[in-house]
């Protein structure tokens, strides 16, 4: 009869899975390697607009993405925790007879942070920006799957262009109504 092995804390699992998940992100992440059969088909312009506004602004889009979410998530968990610390350490200090000044200040400082990171999240537009981002960067993958994928046929590259810089103005035409918006 051999030992059993303890099961790792339930914490752990948690890590793990987040680890995963982190590596499979890092896995789906742009890559011009993939799409280099199709781009060598190309003369040297058009593949220096690929290059340059193209696969550059599908990077751009992921990062803009990943910092929208990150903001978004840290401003959301910032509002929702902080709103029920509020709380509760209210119900603490109206329960006793005499709430003591450390009390009131944190609540004071809490609410401060509430009120600070929910204004944050509305003003920055976090929310609406990252889906923003995502589907732009959807939408000129498409376009390049559509175009690039098997080979690139050189005689339809001006429709790919136009079909690029159409996603791209109404990708900056909605950013800045998003914008323009939180200033009215």
């Amino acid at each position: 009869m051999g030992l059993q092995q303890p099961e790792p804390p339930g914490w752990w699992k948690f890590w793990i899975r987040w680890k995963l998940r982190r590596q499979r992100r890092q896995r789906q992440r742009f890559s011009l390697n993939a799409w280099e059969p199709g781009i060598g088909t190309l003369d040297e312009g058009q593949q220096r607009y690929i290059l340059l506004r193209w696969a550059s602004s599908i990077e751009l889009m992921d990062k803009r993405h990943r910092q929208d979410v990150s903001i978004f998530y840290l401003l959301r968990t910032l509002s929702i925790l902080g709103g029920v610390a509020v709380t509760a350490l209210s119900g603490i200090g109206l329960s006793s007879t005499s709430s003591s000044t450390g009390i009131r200040w944190t609540i004071f400082a809490l609410g401060f942070l509430v009120a600070g990171s929910a204004g944050l999240e509305q003003m920055g537009h976090y929310g609406q920006h990252r889906v923003l981002s995502r589907q732009t960067r959807e939408q000129l993958l498409s376009a390049g799957f559509g175009y690039l994928l098997p080979a690139a046929a050189p005689a339809g590259f001006d429709q790919f262009r136009e079909q690029i810089e159409t996603i791209l103005s109404a990708y900056n035409q909605s950013y800045d109504r998003t914008i323009s918006d939180s200033s009215s």
